[in-house]
């Protein structure tokens, strides 16, 4: 373990960091007063990436998570103003970080990007850079430390949770909420908004968009300031449905945005600003009885009540007791 990460893990500000993230004790009349010299907060992409913010992104596999990430991060570095109907008010430099993917395909994933994008790639003033590597988070934290320091990205993707963080449990609330710490840590160190890109769990494609669908422990949930979505519409293999869930810091989402993956150019473009996520989630996709009785049972697990299990279900509470009574 390097020194950087027992920093990280115990918060404590190495020598090389401007911000001191170190305890405070303050009282209430002294935090009132300090609060009137905050600025509103600016969106990356939308109220999706909030300033400085962590934010969890578990999709499906197979979505194009990689793919949307690394738009965003073409066009916060362009100066685009807008990406699918999302606002755009900072600007700077980005950072991918690529646990998953070999650097030729990320090279060939650009190459696409850049022959018919929706508006002009200008790296002059700002550029996206990605960075890959095969060893986990922690092992290159000296390296990624560095980075960051030198870019001063205003916002960062970790592509993904499972393979970045390979050597902790991500069933563990525990190793969960250790591995979140160094992050909010790091994200406090640099002044950036980070995004974890994460999967859902398996066998969850026919319920409504919640928070509870990250796979592993729930405690990635819980730790960070939003989320969102972008699973399949059973509508049209291009579809996308893109869905906020939680956030801390910005309104909750009304309905959910209807985006479109264009299969000559690789780009999303936005295809409604607000439909009923049911009606692209719960048609034509059928999930066996011994599955909805397992999810429930996971779900109950999970804390959530009987009702809230029905409700994702369409189905009665009496029904959604049976199936776990039967598993018992």
């Amino acid at each position: 373990m390097t020194n950087l990460q027992k920093n990280l893990n115990g918060r404590i500000v190495s020598q090389n960091s401007k911000v001191d993230i170190a305890n405070s004790k303050k009282p209430y009349i002294q935090l009132l007063d300090e609060s009137s010299e905050l600025k509103p907060l600016k969106c990356i992409w939308g109220d999706n990436i909030i300033e400085n913010c962590l934010i969890h992104h578990p999709s499906e596999r197979g979505t194009g998570k990689t793919l949307l990430s690394l738009e965003i991060c073409l066009a916060v570095s362009s100066c685009w103003s807008e990406f699918c109907g999302e606002r755009i008010d900072i600007h700077g430099n980005t950072l991918l970080m690529n646990f998953e993917l070999s650097e030729d395909l990320i090279k060939r994933r650009l190459l696409k990007l850049s022959q018919n994008p929706p508006f002009e790639i200008n790296q002059d003033k700002f550029q996206a850079w990605v960075f890959t590597t095969r060893r986990g988070f922690f092992e290159e934290l000296s390296e990624i430390n560095n980075i960051m320091e030198e870019l001063q990205p205003v916002v960062v993707f970790i592509d993904n949770y499972k393979l970045a963080f390979k050597e902790t449990d991500g069933n563990s609330n525990k190793d969960v909420a250790q591995t979140i710490n160094a992050i909010l840590a790091l994200r406090d160190m640099h002044n950036c908004a980070i995004v974890l890109v994460d999967h859902t769990r398996k066998n969850t494609r026919n319920l409504s968009t919640d928070s509870d669908l990250q796979s592993g422990a729930g405690s990635k949930s819980d730790l960070v300031d939003g989320d969102y979505f972008l699973r399949r519409s059973s509508k049209n293999e291009v579809l996308r449905i893109l869905k906020r869930s939680k956030a801390r810091l910005c309104e909750n989402q009304d309905g959910a945005k209807l985006l479109k993956l264009n299969p000559d150019t690789l780009w999303f473009e936005m295809v409604e600003e607000s439909v009923n996520e049911v009606s692209h989630l719960g048609r034509g996709i059928n999930i066996h009885a011994d599955e909805k009785k397992e999810i429930a049972s996971r779900m109950k697990e999970d804390g959530l009540s009987l009702q809230h299990i029905a409700d994702k279900f369409g189905v009665s509470k009496s029904t959604v007791h049976r199936w776990i009574e039967s598993l018992a």
